[in-house]
């Protein structure tokens, strides 16, 4: 991988810094991206749905099953825009085959169960990992990166279930009077509610498009945490940035050189020039007329052109190296936004209700958590549960590694005791002595 040829800018980033990355990546590629992935998808959504419309659910989870197979087309356009060759939609779907395929079974079989799949999926893909390498590779990639990309699947659930309630809204606002199309869940497993196939076939179809929509951005998010995990571990941008530091010294190298000849070049002409003056002056004879006398002949034009080494230096500052330009597009509003007043209506009346009384109800039980540990930290610091602990202290092993740990098998003073071995010359009983009342304070006091 020649990570200098990346379009994205390496750098240390949080997790939360790298999914934003990751979006920004996807809305980069845009339809390249969403179009190539939604393509095969849906067609195979159909085609089970029309070879199971009996049997609306076993679809379902036929093609949820098998999604983890279609992200991989997914990360083949992204993996190939971050190198600055973003592939249309026309050729990704024309090179199906040759996406990586490594790691396939397992991302069906046992991997389908990992909520950190996304973050994984470029080991086995475009690493190639399988098997002892790929466990220790993501045991790895995992010791500070897994938690967040566990907590981007739960995230993407849920906006997948708030598009659900959005398109349930929708349809009950279009629907003709006296119909009732629903895509909640109860409804989806009721099989005595009429019409319950096309309730089912109905919620297999709103799936599949928010499928469509989350599941590039999810996969965008897991790779860009995975760029930004290597590029903690393996000092990706320190790389970049000395070999760009070097390429830099090597253009300025190039160019002080060309700057040093210009100069050169000028004194030695203008060094020319003066030699002819002062031989002119000094014998006027040779010249035909006096100093003056040419002087006042001379042209306005010859007077007013450029010498040579500004004529040498003007072509010099007109070539390629000195005529570098980049043109960057922005976006700005013509016209400024109107501030717009939010009317509240009953219905967002009733929700503020309902999250206040949610949040009154979790300020409780905050306040009833805090006083319950508040009582057991001075319980402990006032030794209101000495008995308890004295009880469960008749638990503890009186013979811990064939050495016996009970009081009566020790002396009172074991030091002393300890230092009269000693002076015997019996260290090894010195220490057995002082290793057994070490063990004995960790676990009785």
């Amino acid at each position: 991988m020649r990570i200098d040829d990346l379009s994205v800018s390496l750098r240390a980033r949080n997790p939360w810094e790298a999914f934003d990355l990751g979006i920004a990546l996807a809305r980069h590629t845009g339809a390249n991206l969403f179009v190539a992935f939604a393509l095969p998808f849906l067609a195979c959504m159909l085609l089970v749905n029309i070879l199971a419309w009996g049997h609306p659910t076993a679809a379902f989870l036929f093609f949820w099953w098998f999604k983890p197979a279609f992200d991989r087309i997914a990360l083949h356009v992204l993996a190939q825009t971050v190198f600055g060759v973003t592939p249309s939609w026309r050729t990704t779907l024309k090179n199906l085959r040759q996406i990586p395929r490594t790691g396939l079974l397992h991302a069906l079989t046992l991997g389908r169960f990992d909520f950190a799949r996304s973050f994984h999926l470029a080991v086995l893909q475009l690493e190639g990992q399988t098997g002892k390498s790929r466990r220790e590779r993501i045991a790895v990639l995992d010791r500070t990166a897994r938690r967040p990309a566990v907590w981007l699947t739960i995230v993407i659930i849920q906006f997948s279930y708030v598009l659900l309630l959005g398109l349930d809204g929708l349809l009950d606002m279009v629907s003709p009077p006296g119909m009732h199309f629903s895509l909640h869940l109860g409804e989806y497993f009721s099989s005595a509610a009429e019409g319950s196939i096309l309730y089912q076939h109905l919620f297999n179809a709103a799936f599949a498009l928010m499928d469509c929509l989350l599941e590039p951005l999810y996969v965008a998010a897991g790779f860009a945490l995975y760029l930004s995990r290597r590029t903690v571990l393996e000092g990706w941008d320190l790389e970049v940035a000395f070999k760009r530091m070097t390429q830099r010294i090597e253009t300025a190298s190039v160019a002080m050189a060309r700057i040093a000849a210009v100069l050169l070049t000028a004194l030695l002409l203008h060094g020319a020039a003066g030699n002819d003056a002062l031989a002119q002056t000094a014998n006027p004879a040779k010249s035909g007329t006096t100093a003056p006398d040419a002087a006042l002949d001379a042209s306005p034009a010859t007077a007013n052109a450029p010498s040579p080494e500004k004529q040498l230096i003007a072509e010099i500052l007109k070539g390629a190296d000195f005529n570098q330009y980049e043109d960057r597009k922005l976006w700005r509003r013509k016209t400024p936004l109107a501030p717009n007043k939010i009317q509240v209506d009953d219905g967002w009346l009733k929700f503020a209700q309902m999250m206040a009384e949610v949040l009154r109800f979790a300020v409780w039980i905050a306040a009833i958590g805090f006083i319950g540990w508040l009582l057991y930290y001075l319980a402990q610091r006032l030794g209101w549960l000495k008995e308890v602990m004295g009880k469960r202290a008749g638990y503890k092993p009186d013979v811990l590694f064939g050495l016996d740990l009970r009081a009566a098998s020790l002396p009172d003073d074991i030091p002393a005791a300890a230092r009269a071995l000693l002076a015997q010359g019996e260290m090894r009983a010195a220490l057995s002595l002082l290793y057994r009342g070490a063990l004995r304070v960790l676990i009785h006091e």
